[in-house]
């Protein structure tokens, strides 16, 4: 009967909502002044004082649906996949030492090698003696799984540093029973740049708490303080912990986890819960623990590079070349097939495979099958990232640098990559100042904020199909097969201007001296500088990957223009090689690089 009753008065509130939502809106627009958000107890009181029903229409209605209450604790549902997928590579270890047998957590972080904290494992006698364990867990329906263990080999590799606590030993290969390979369980990348973590980010750790079966500490951990060498955060870690991998929301591994924090008075005594001075007598469980503390990587591979000997260094040159980075510089891989920059004879092999099931001379049904083939085909679907996925092979040019796709301005891997983090850094500042706001926020206000900070700090890669058209969706927004490096200059200029042809303008060509202009806007019109070719047949893959996808951006005038430069611009060596290095990337590719001839066969309209 009570939810019969509860159902009839939210019915009503229902019905009176519609004639009160756009004095509601009055109100809130009024305590809302301009880059500000609104102060929730102001608010509920203004309504009340104008007769409101706060806690019924406020909180039952759809614009309640719409909002978000204190921080925004929303993640992408792979996060959690992630995360799983990283858990593989974290391991219990068994310590057999002089002093008795303990536990600790370790973790993979390269070929045979693992880490872990100096207070457990402290030398190579203990390293002899002890082992580590992955899949020591339970599985979904709570039963426990089957752990393999691997012995260490510290004879052939095995540094340690007290002050840093963190110990590096070898790994064998084959399991303890010769029937696993430790390759099954992956390894997690150190990565060396600083500026992974910001003060207020919340971290994840994946440890084995007192020897017990593998658990997690799940974002609800919050970082306190950064030091050069050390990071403090609330979290629940027990002892065992020692050497867990503490990650943070991207799942990059950020910090060794190693020591609990605990409260100190001005002369440096430990505290007790109630404030005593503490005694060993004590026991640890009545410290007043504040905060965790963990080793930075950062430092860790600094300590490496200037510590480590030249055989050592054989055995950890994944990690010390790890994220493109050797010697503190960033390092370009090498680009395109057995070091060359495009590899015609192989790209052919490829593309005749690749079209196998079309019929390239049946017009009529030519949009439809390769709108299925580049679907399917379609099978890494990778976030938008361009200083990991664009800029270090995608976008290279035979010279080795990027050229701006506008103005055709160069630039070095290494400039783009590095702006690129610099903006990371002060997107990440925003968003955790964003996210500390614990009032009631209209969920469009705080998209829109965010939209804002993007905008305001935009990287150094244009979308050819503008992210405001599609509203940021994925798989769009990574497709590498629509995103070029241009400078941010440009970027912003362009807009969201849709692509047009200027019967005054004259764009240089790429042979020519240039001119670093951007291109020609004038109203809802863009043409740009350079590689109209390359922008046109970018943009004919997406109505074919897209279809009917353009938010009502292009009309039939418009779509002739793209196939009026498709014609004009010849396919470039540059073209071929991003066609062929994103193939390999995100399983699909372009048809109109493949075979330019097409945009007179396809019927485009039907992507409009």
């Amino acid at each position: 009967m009570i939810i019969v009753d509860r159902f009839l008065e939210n019915l009503s509130i229902t019905e009176k909502r519609y004639e009160r939502r756009k004095d509601y809106r009055t109100e809130v627009n009024a305590l809302k002044p301009s880059g500000k958000y609104i102060d929730t107890s102001q608010l509920l009181k203004r309504l009340e004082y104008k007769g409101f029903e706060s806690n019924s229409v406020l909180f039952t209605d759809k614009i309640t649906r719409e909002r978000l209450i204190g921080t925004d604790d929303l993640l992408n549902i792979n996060f959690l996949s992630k995360g799983l997928h990283a858990s593989h590579a974290v391991g219990r270890i068994t310590i057999n030492s002089d002093n008795g047998q303990g536990y600790g957590t370790g973790f993979l972080i390269g070929e045979n090698l693992m880490i872990t904290n100096n207070h457990v494992i402290t030398s190579k006698s203990d390293a002899h003696k002890s082992y580590i364990e992955f899949n020591y867990q339970e599985d979904q329906n709570s039963y426990p799984t089957n752990p393999v263990a691997f012995n260490f080999e510290p004879d052939k590799l095995f540094i340690t540093s007290k002050d840093l606590d963190f110990t590096i030993v070898f790994v064998k290969g084959i399991s303890y029973d010769g029937r696993s390979n430790l390759t099954d369980f992956g390894s997690l990348k150190l990565i060396e740049e600083i500026g992974k973590l910001q003060i207020g980010e919340k971290v994840s750790i994946i440890q084995h708490p007192n020897g017990e079966r593998k658990q997690i500490a799940l974002r609800n951990n919050e970082v306190i303080d950064i030091f050069d060498q050390f990071v403090h955060y609330k979290t629940d870690t027990e002892p065992g912990s020692s050497g867990s991998s503490v990650f943070n929301e991207d799942w990059e591994v950020v910090a060794l986890h190693h020591s609990g924090v605990p409260e100190r008075d001005a002369k440096g005594n430990i505290l007790t819960k109630d404030g005593r001075i503490w005694s060993h007598f004590d026991g640890e469980e009545a410290i007043n623990w504040i905060a965790n503390e963990g080793i930075r990587i950062s430092s860790i591979i600094k300590y490496l590079r200037l510590n480590a000997t030249e055989n050592q260094k054989v055995f950890l040159r994944q990690i010390l070349q790890g994220n493109n980075l050797v010697n503190g510089s960033i390092k370009r891989p090498s680009i395109g097939v057995d070091n060359d920059y495009y590899n015609s004879e192989k790209d052919n092999l490829k593309i005749k495979e690749y079209y196998t099931t079309i019929d390239l001379n049946n017009n009529d049904q030519l949009f439809n099958d390769l709108n299925i083939l580049l679907r399917r085909s379609h099978q890494n679907i990778l976030p938008y990232k361009p200083s990991k996925y664009v800029y270090p092979e995608v976008d290279v040019q035979e010279n080795g640098k990027i050229r701006s796709i506008y103005s055709g301005k160069e630039f070095t891997v290494e400039e783009l990559i590095l702006e690129d983090d610099r903006v990371d850094l002060e997107r990440k500042s925003k968003l955790l100042e964003l996210k500390k706001n614990n009032n009631l926020v209209l969920l469009e206000d705080y998209s829109a904020s965010i939209d804002s900070i993007e905008y305001s700090l935009p990287y150094n890669c244009e979308h050819v199909v503008p992210q405001s058209w599609f509203t940021k969706r994925n798989p769009m927004k990574g497709d590498l097969h629509h995103l070029f490096a241009c400078e941010s200059r440009c970027n912003s200029f362009r807009s969201n201007i849709p692509y047009y042809d200027f019967t005054d303008y004259n764009p240089a060509q790429i042979e020519e001296v240039v001119q670093e202009e951007c291109g020609k806007r004038e109203g809802k019109k863009f043409e740009p500088e350079f590689n109209k070719g390359a922008v046109a047949r970018a943009t004919l893959y997406y109505l074919l990957r897209y279809p009917r996808m353009l938010d009502n951006n292009y009309d039939e005038s418009r779509l002739n223009t793209l196939l009026q430069w498709n014609q004009k611009h010849p396919v470039t060596i540059y073209e071929k090689h991003r066609n062929y290095k994103i193939h390999q990337m995100q399983g699909n590719r372009n048809p109109l690089i493949d075979f330019p001839e097409l945009g007179d066969k396809i019927d485009f309209k039907k992507g409009l």
